[in-house]
């Protein structure tokens, strides 16, 4: 009997909801992604529009969006009173919305709370319903969709741009890059792996593995068993001008009766002896390279350094519970030390207060002894503490260093991967950074799914903490500490911050790689958004360096990360007053509830200072009078009206003589005043459409009119870093500023045509030589066109020479008791005097001469003798001097 095949679309998979709304409420104007449909409206007590999607909570006033939160960023919903709700998200933030009864405000709470609960089902997490729909539209439109940063809206729609490949943009990290990258593979003394291929031995450990050659499979198995999770030691990092290696597990399994292992004693310590083989080459190919090496330097065991991330009294106390930590006395040629780092209940206890520190007003009196009981950043300072001890000991004691905590997926890869920051530049640079991520916390097995409350059926609170929080954190700190250091700026890390919880991709999803290998369906990688592709998260200020970061980790040297944390000050919505509104330093206009947004009024590019509109002091006065925007600082992420489309000026170069990180240049518009760059956030309200649907329904009449929206490809504002923008602005005048003298010099050498043409016809084509000392713009600058900058070369420079570029050194006056001319000896009466432009000592008869030094910049008639002045003056009182000399001497 035949079966009938049903051919089911992926977006059939993922129906969506009817729209529920309550009495008079209007359409909001939201462009949904793909995937998304709004599921609530409702009012609140201030008249605000407010909407849940399956992906996010908006609060709209007056067609500006003035909240727009991931639902899965939401902690917790709290009723203050019975009118008001606080929402307290995953990265600090909290903001209050107030209803107009109790009714609605239980009603928004139970709606909220049953999209923040944890999911039952892997469909409740919009990255599936997002990756099913979007394959739906690249199925129509018969092409690739790029869902990433490049996504904007033009001409009010929303564009989505096509690539040809982006399955194979999924994979981001492999092992075997980084294998030859580190130079394993040209080292004897080290093999991959895959005896985890199919998760037999470790089912959170990845599927290929670095270990010492002299180790075998059997070998492996046993220590696995040793070792708690089966999370065996494994090789990450390698230093590449010593040798020595980074690896990290979990902890020994000693229990109460101090049991041992001689497959693991002996894994560590061919550990150590493969570094030494390791360095013994490497020290092999600088003899052959010429450079001398001592023969201590070259007989050298390393001790391997144990870095156990808990305190001693905690690892004790995990004997209980059959773990423990290694014995120094198993251990051969090796060393343990304590790191006393917290674990994720106590860190959790403290984000929880930062988050309560957060709800505190801009100037409340404890805000600073709010900040240090806390103890937010004394565990960051612990942490950063930690890594530079491992820092220490790879890097200038050249001894390898083995990692763990309790079960290794915690502790364990935030010193790793700060410590490898700290010393390979390349994952300061934003592929560096994804390797490093994919690696230490992806493919190693950081429990995403508990940690952020992602996992399907698990609803205990008491597993999750934000350990990824807290690690991006120090990478924050790093950054303030060495801003030249990073190819990305702090725009990277917070859009990383936020998506870590959106569940918008699905990176961070699972807890490990078996299960991300379980799920069959396909999602987004947030790397998508964040790759190189996206300029807006590059570093201006970057500059390539092998430099080992040594930060200052002083509790007074760190800062709480407000821009990220702190962003209650200005999310009030039901009570939002302008005077209530924080003005961010070095942007003009207040920020908007978004906590991913731009500023909301235009910045004028003036090297001297960024003026404040005056048409948008507050999010609730009126905006029919804000100015029409410009030219937008990043034109690929961000729109230009539909009125100026048209005429939109036409994508350019980079900025003359600045790297092309600034992406396509888009001169400004000059035609009504000085040119602006003006970057809008949210929504317009524009009245004329109000006029124009005068006769409509009072529903379709308080339907707000959206002309533009500035969303990244998330639905989310963009994230702005006021220096990078600011750098940015820099870098835009300085162009305008080359391109007008471009066309001022243009104009001048047409003047200059006509002027010799007016001077051949009049008969007088003498006075040439006074066109001809007119400088040509374009060769000092060296541009050759308007488009095109080019940079200095050798050229341009006037060849010195070797006399003139020396300075002028006087004879002191003990040097010399007679006149260096007629040779008569100094006295009381006959005095000594400089020539000011040979140095040498003259009597007043011999230097009684006057005239400019232009070589030593006197440009005004100095005392000079009468050789010099015979050479610079050139009228022949050398000569007369000289008889005028013999006659006195016979």
């Amino acid at each position: 009997m035949s079966e009938d095949v049903v051919v089911v679309k992926r977006n059939e998979l993922y129906p969506k909801k009817p729209t529920v709304k309550e009495d008079e409420c209007p359409d909001i104007p939201i462009r949904e992604l793909p995937g998304e449909n709004v599921e609530c409206v409702g009012r609140s007590l201030s008249d605000d529009v407010i909407a849940i999607t399956n992906y996010r909570l908006c609060l709209f006033r007056k067609s500006r969006i003035v909240i727009n939160v991931p639902v899965r960023l939401i902690e917790s919903v709290t009723q203050c009173d019975s009118q008001e709700l606080l929402f307290n998200c995953k990265h600090a933030a909290s903001f209050r919305v107030a209803f107009a009864n109790t009714e609605k405000a239980q009603k928004w709470l139970v709606q909220v709370n049953g999209k923040t609960a944890a999911p039952t089902s892997h469909k409740e997490l919009f990255a599936y319903s997002h990756w099913a729909w979007a394959k739906d539209l690249e199925s129509l439109s018969q092409g690739h969709l790029q869902l990433v940063a490049n996504n904007h809206v033009a001409n009010g729609r929303h564009v989505i741009k096509t690539r040809s490949r982006l399955e194979s943009e999924n994979q981001f990290y492999s092992i075997t890059n980084e294998y030859q990258r580190l130079g394993f593979s040209g080292s004897s003394a080290w093999k991959m792996t895959d005896i985890n291929s199919d998760y037999r031995l470790c089912k959170s450990y990845p599927k290929l593995h670095i270990v010492p050659q002299t180790v075998s499979s059997k070998d492996l198995e046993e220590t696995a068993k040793f070792r708690s999770s089966g999370r065996f030691p494994s090789i990450v990092w390698r230093h590449q001008g010593n040798g020595v290696v980074l690896a990290r597990c979990s902890q020994p399994l000693l229990g109460w009766f101090s049991w041992r292992s001689n497959q693991d004693e002996e894994m560590l310590k061919a550990i150590s002896d493969a570094c030494l083989r390791d360095q013994k080459h490497i020290l092999s190919m600088r003899q052959v390279r010429g450079e001398t090496c001592s023969d201590s330097e070259a007989n050298r065991a390393p001790r391997l350094l144990i870095v156990d991330a808990r305190s001693y009294s905690a690892a004790v106390a995990n004997r209980t519970k059959g773990g423990g930590c290694e014995c120094k006395e198993y251990y051969a040629n090796s060393d343990i030390k304590f790191m006393n780092l917290p674990n994720i209940h106590a860190v959790r206890k403290s984000f929880q207060s930062v988050c309560n520190l957060c709800t505190l007003s801009a100037d409340a009196s404890s805000w600073l002894s709010s900040v240090e009981s806390s103890q937010w950043l004394q565990y960051v300072s612990q942490t950063m503490q930690a890594a530079g001890q491992v820092v220490k000991a790879l890097h200038r004691d050249c001894r390898p260093v083995l990692v763990h905590c309790s079960d290794g997926w915690d502790r364990t890869p935030q010193l790793t991967s700060l410590a490898e920051i700290m010393l390979d530049p390349f994952y300061r640079t934003v592929p560096g950074f994804i390797v490093l991520v994919e690696r230490e916390w992806l493919s190693f097995g950081h429990k995403f799914g508990s940690r952020c409350g992602h996992k399907v059926g698990d609803a205990d609170s008491t597993q999750r903490c934000p350990v990824f929080l807290q690690w991006l954190d120090c990478i924050h700190q790093l950054l303030l500490q060495f801003p030249t250091a990073f190819g990305f700026n702090e725009a990277f890390l917070m859009k990383l911050a936020v998506h870590t919880y959106s569940c918008l991709y699905g990176t961070f999803l699972y807890n490990c790689a078996q299960e991300r290998e379980q799920q069959k369906e396909t999602t987004l990688p947030v790397w998508s958004l964040l790759s190189n592709d996206n300029v807006r998260f590059a570093n201006l200020l970057y500059k390539e360096s092998n430099q080992v970061l040594v930060p200052d980790c002083h509790i007074r040297r760190l800062q709480l990360w407000t821009s990220l944390y702190c962003i209650s000050h200005y999310m009030n919505p039901g009570t939002l007053e302008t005077d209530q509104l924080e003005v961010i330093p070095g942007v003009s206009g207040p920020r908007s509830l978004d906590p991913m947004s731009l500023p909301t009024s235009p910045i004028t590019a003036s090297p001297a200072r960024l003026t404040r509109s005056k048409s948008e002091t507050s999010l609730s006065g009126d905006v029919s009078s804000s100015p029409r925007p410009s030219a937008p600082l990043w034109d690929e992420q961000l729109p230009i009206e539909s009125s100026s489309a048209p005429n939109s000026p036409q994508k350019g170069l980079p900025p003359f003589g600045l790297p092309s990180v600034y992406g396509n240049y888009v001169p400004p518009d000059t035609s009504e005043g000085p040119p602006t760059y003006s970057i809008t956030v949210g929504t317009r309200y524009n009245p004329e459409n109000d006029r124009r649907r005068g006769s409509g329904s009072p529903q379709e009449r308080d339907s707000p009119t959206v002309e533009q929206t500035v969303l990244d490809s998330d639905g989310l504002g963009p994230v702005v870093d006021p220096l990078q923008q600011r750098l940015c602005e820099i870098a835009m005048q300085f162009r305008s500023d080359v391109e007008r003298h471009v066309a001022e010099n243009k104009e001048l050498k047409r003047q200059v045509a006509e002027l010799k043409q007016r001077l051949i016809r009049d008969g007088t084509s003498d006075q040439f030589d006074v066109l001809d000392d007119l400088r040509d713009t374009d060769e000092i600058f060296n541009i050759e066109t308007v488009e095109g900058p080019s940079s200095f070369d050798d050229s341009h420079w006037e060849k010195v020479q070797e006399k003139d570029a020396q300075a002028v050194l006087w004879v002191p006056d003990h040097a010399s008791t007679h006149c260096f001319g007629c040779n008569s000896q100094f006295w009381l009466a006959k005095r000594r005097h400089h020539c000011r432009s040979c140095g040498r000592l003259f009597c007043y008869s011999c230097s009684n001469f006057y005239c400019p030094v232009p070589d030593e910049q006197l440009y005004e008639p100095v005392r000079v003798c009468f050789l010099c002045y015979d050479k610079l003056d050139g009228h022949g009182y050398n000569e007369r001097h000289q008889q005028r000399s013999i006659k006195a001497a016979a």
